[in-house]
């Protein structure tokens, strides 16, 4: 879901069950105390989110909870994200480790969200240079 929809992961976590449509989330309290009215969430986030509503998670409430159905917290977030990592970089060479977090992997769904034809203005050149907006996967040491 971070990857679908671009939310902050406190954003995120505070999502409720009720406010799904099936294509993104309504009303959805964002940085800074203001309401979003809506937030799509890409396809491939849906499915998964589906599935999981569809299996009994989150009939009502937050979606994202512990097995005590209480709201997952970010930190508690964050050590799921890095247990991941982990599983992910078990069988990678030094060079080749990934390092994630919640807002990496946030500002990586911005990018993917965006047309690559679409760039940033370079400060360099002036307002009509532009180059290409590029993420690549952070290495660890």
């Amino acid at each position: 879901m971070l990857l679908g929809s671009g939310l902050r992961v406190s954003e995120l976590l505070g999502l409720r069950r009720e406010q799904y449509t099936g294509r993104g989330f309504e009303n959805v309290l964002i940085k800074g105390g203001r309401i979003r009215e809506f937030v799509p969430v890409q396809s491939h986030a849906r499915r998964v989110l589906d599935e999981w509503l569809n299996a009994g998670a989150a009939q009502s409430g937050f979606i994202f909870t512990t097995r005590t159905g209480k709201a997952l917290t970010r930190s508690r977030m964050f050590e799921i994200l890095q247990r991941a990592a982990a599983q992910a970089n078990a069988h990678r060479q030094d060079g080749e480790r990934i390092d994630v977090s919640p807002h990496v992997l946030r500002h990586y769904s911005e990018c993917r969200i965006m047309p690559s034809k679409w760039s940033v203005p370079s400060k360099a050149g002036g307002p009509l240079a532009a180059r290409p907006i590029r993420l690549g996967i952070i290495r660890g040491p």
